[in-house]
């Protein structure tokens, strides 16, 4: 008989507890790299750049990328884009 275990459902119930650290740990971290040119003077054209993740991400997931870069008249300027992972 292939049978394990029998269940009778018709009066059941269950009491379930899950625990998880209330944190993200190192484990649930994804590292995201981007290599591509360090400079680029402004009107030149670029080759592109790529973002690798050091692990698979869930289709959907947005990846901050900051970026900085000096003006013509010496003023530091950081802005921020966003890419979803598809």
């Amino acid at each position: 008989n292939p049978i394990f275990e029998a269940l009778d459902v018709s009066n059941a119930f269950v009491d379930t507890t899950i625990s998880d650290e209330t944190d993200p740990g190192p484990e649930d971290t994804v590292t995201v790299t981007m290599t591509g040119p360090a400079n680029v003077v402004e009107g030149d054209t670029t080759t592109e750049y790529t973002v690798t993740l050091s692990d698979p991400a869930p289709v959907g997931s947005i990846v901050t990328l900051a970026y900085s870069y000096t003006t013509a008249s010496g003023d530091d300027i950081t802005e921020t884009t966003q890419a979803v992972v598809g």
